[in-house]
């Protein structure tokens, strides 16, 4: 039997791959979720076979806890979801005695996954399409055309701490410290669910429109396949070596341009999932050596010019005292 370890459970993406795992593969996957709320604080925690609080991430703790509980329930496969997972994994991924688990990370340049800046230098250096990207702690603003930036954290997901400002109110910003400037950029905002098998040279992307953001997920969508993305996607899967599921966001700045890439599926990928596209069963099927193509059945989209997905939030009773 499979033992997975899901971090961040309670994280919308962790709950979408922890409910898409128990669905596919039921009693064959054993799905262990650690977070740092408590059991009755996580939704996952009702459908997850073990489920463990940890400390926060960027604790020294915490990657003692999780090689503990790798060993412990003998772990094959281990999922990061927020940015400082992957630098903790990373690290772990490197003792020789947790070399029976497949930590699931970008095989090349790792710390693109948590810094954002590492990863916009490499995408500048390969020459994918990328806005103007600046450290804020060495700017020249002037390289950026306009009077607005666009301000987000190195270290960042799910849209926290992101936000568009005027150059003048940049000095007075407070804790500029881990920032990134971009040149800001057009609508529409795609994200690409990408699958990519990096043994075997299957790849997959499925577009979604954000016509609705909450908490920086998306809630309302246009979903449909565009042939020059997808093209773009292989190349981001090629460049840093991804191997399974991934997502990427693209807006409009004379042409697509990169804004983002998370080296994880996303909240939203369950939107993918809705018309067929199971990119969280994908990518583990990749990694346990299947073909994860049999998960991605996008004959609805190839045969109409595009979908429209909605979600709504489901409440669970966890905890009677």
């Amino acid at each position: 039997m499979k033992s997975v370890l899901i971090a961040a459970a309670g994280s919308g993406v962790s709950w979408q791959m922890i409910n898409r795992l128990k669905i596919v593969w039921g009693d064959e996957v054993r799905v262990i979720a650690v977070d740092t709320n408590p059991r009755h604080l996580v939704a996952a925690s009702l459908i997850a076979d073990e489920f463990a609080q940890v400390p926060p991430s960027s604790s020294p703790d915490y990657g003692v806890v999780i090689a503990d509980l790798l060993c412990r329930h003998e772990v094959t496969h281990c999922y990061p979801m927020v940015s400082e997972d992957f630098r903790v994994f990373e690290l772990l991924s490197r003792e020789p005695r947790l070399s029976f688990c497949d930590f699931v990370m970008p095989a090349n340049e790792v710390k693109a996954a948590y810094d954002k800046l590492h990863l916009f230098n490499i995408l500048h250096a390969s020459c994918f399409p990328i806005p103007s990207t600046l450290n804020v702690d060495c700017v020249c603003l002037d390289e950026i055309e306009g009077d607005r930036i666009f301000v987000k954290p190195r270290s960042g997901f799910g849209s926290k701490g992101a936000r568009l400002m005027l150059k003048p109110e940049l000095p007075g910003f407070g804790d500029r410290d881990g920032l990134v400037i971009q040149s800001p950029c057009g609508a529409p905002e795609i994200t690409v669910d990408f699958y990519h098998d990096l043994h075997k040279g299957h790849y997959l992307g499925v577009c979604r429109e954000r016509l609705e953001v909450k908490s920086g997920v998306c809630t309302k969508a246009r979903v449909f396949i565009d042939d020059e993305l997808n093209e773009l996607g292989a190349a981001l899967a090629r460049r840093f070596g991804i191997h399974g599921g991934f997502c990427f966001q693209v807006m409009w700045h004379g042409r697509w341009v990169i804004v983002d890439v998370n080296f994880r599926l996303g909240a939203g990928t369950a939107i993918s999932c809705a018309v067929g596209a199971d990119f969280f069963a994908a990518s583990h099927a990749a990694r346990t050596g299947l073909d994860g193509m049999k998960y991605l059945d996008v004959a609805l989209l190839r045969n109409h010019r595009c979908c429209y997905v909605v979600r709504q939030y489901c409440e669970f009773l966890t905890l009677v005292q």
